[in-house]
C-alpha cells in the first residue's frame, strides 16, 4: 500500500500542479528523513486512514514557493496575508491528498481522510503518524522546490475499531 499512496501522491500533486499552474511538477528520488525538521515554512498535513494502517501525508513550501503560487493561482487584486498564505497550504495538501484518495479507491482501497492542519515557521516540525521512516519526496515546478512527506504506522486494534 505504501508504493500505492507514493505513486497515487505523486499523481495527484502533478494533475494538481498542470491544473492550477500550467506548469510541470517533477521529484527526485525519494528518500527517508534523517531529521524530523520541515524543508520549508509553511506546512500543511493530512491523515489518511485504512482498516490496519494510518497515514500521515504532508507537504512544505518555502515561502517565497508558495508566494508565487498563490499570486498564479489567486485573483490578481488578492492581499497575500499571512492567512492567505495559510489557507492555500492547506488546500494544496487536501487537493493532493484527495486527489490520491479518490485514485486508491478507484482502485478499491477504503481510506478516511482528515481535514488538513496547518504547521507555520523556520525549522518546524511536522506531526507525523510515525517519528520513523519518514519518506521524503523532494519536488520542483517552475516557481521552485516544494517537499512531500509521507509516513506509515500501524494501527493499534482499538484504533481500527474506532475508524470503522
Amino acid at each position: 500500500m505504501e508504493k500505492q499512496l507514493t505513486e497515487a501522491v505523486l499523481a495527484a500533486i502533478k494533475n494538481v500542479i498542470k491544473t492550477m499552474l500550467q506548469q510541470e511538477a517533477t521529484h527526485t528520488e525519494p528518500y527517508v528523513k534523517k531529521k524530523p525538521i520541515a524543508f520549508g515554512e509553511v506546512s500543511s498535513y493530512i491523515y489518511l486512514v485504512d482498516e490496519h494502517n494510518k497515514y500521515s501525508v504532508a507537504v512544505s513550501f518555502p515561502h517565497d514557493v508558495i508566494r508565487l503560487i498563490a499570486r498564479k493561482m489567486l485573483p490578481p487584486n488578492t492581499v497575500l496575508t499571512g492567512e492567505v498564505i495559510k489557507d492555500l497550504t492547506q488546500e494544496m495538501a487536501n487537493m493532493f491528498a484527495g486527489g490520491a484518495k479518490s485514485s486508491l479507491e478507484d482502485a478499491g482501497i477504503k481510506l478516511q481522510m482528515s481535514l488538513p492542519r496547518l504547521i507555520a515557521g523556520k525549522n518546524h516540525i511536522i506531526k507525523h503518524v510515525s517519528e520513523t521512516g519518514i519518506l521524503m519526496i523532494p519536488l520542483m515546478c517552475d516557481f521552485g522546490p516544494f517537499f512531500v512527506e509521507i509516513c506509515k504506522a500501524q494501527q493499534k486494534q482499538n484504533e481500527v475499531k474506532a475508524a470503522g
